[in-house]
């Protein structure tokens, strides 16, 4: 959510917050996905 704010303050760099936003979501969906899993295995 912050990269999405602070992602239009910087216009030179502004890829590459995008790139760092998805790549970030992607391991926090991973992780959640995982922990989900091991708590419903028990």
């Amino acid at each position: 959510m912050l990269m999405d704010l602070v992602s239009p303050l910087f216009p030179l760099a502004f890829v590459f917050i995008v790139c760092l936003r998805s790549i970030s979501r992607l391991f926090t969906g991973v992780a959640s996905r995982a922990t989900r899993a091991a708590l419903t295995s028990l």
